[in-house]
Order: C-alpha cells, then sequence, then structure tokens
C-alpha cells in the first residue's frame, strides 16, 4: 500500500491524506476544501461519492453516489437531535 500526502509546508503542519494506492494500481483518492472538509472519494474504475454536509451545523448530512458529475442515489444520510448528537441512519432503502 502507498499512502500520498499533499504538499508538505516548511512549517510543519500536518497535511491531510490525499490518496491510497496498491501495487496494482487501484486507489481511494480523497478531496477536500481548502479549509480541509472531505468532499468526494473517487475510487479505482470511476467509482465516486460525494459528502454533503448541513450548512449550520456542520455536520456530514449525506453520502450519494455521483455518476457523470450527478448524484443520483443517496446511499446515507444522517440525522442528529438537538444537542448534535447522532441519532439515526438510513441506508439507500430507508
Amino acid at each position: 500500500m502507498f499512502f500520498y500526502f499533499g504538499e508538505v509546508p516548511g512549517d510543519n503542519k500536518p497535511v491531510p491524506l490525499d490518496r491510497i494506492e496498491n501495487a496494482l494500481g487501484q486507489f481511494l483518492h480523497f478531496t477536500r476544501t481548502e479549509q480541509g472538509t472531505l468532499t468526494d472519494i473517487s475510487a479505482t474504475g470511476g467509482i465516486r461519492v460525494h459528502l454533503h454536509y448541513d450548512e449550520v451545523t456542520t455536520r456530514l448530512d449525506s453520502v450519494k453516489r455521483i455518476v457523470n458529475h450527478e448524484a443520483v442515489e443517496t446511499l446515507v444520510q444522517y440525522r442528529y437531535h438537538s444537542n448534535g448528537q447522532l441519532s439515526e441512519v438510513f441506508n439507500r432503502n430507508g
């Protein structure tokens, strides 16, 4: 396994994991915002999922399968109590 990280700054700040790849070239690639929030995971064969976050709480709200740059299926949804604790998880079957 190979673990790739972004550009390492000269100030010794941690850098996020960018990609995991095996000897056969199969990979997972992680896309983040400038602030470091994970937004997309791409894999060998054109597989991609998008992680959506609630705008107010910034908590993970759902994970959607992406095909041709469009969300085609919600794989999982998360709901939280008013105190921020995870209360419900719904898979794609409901």
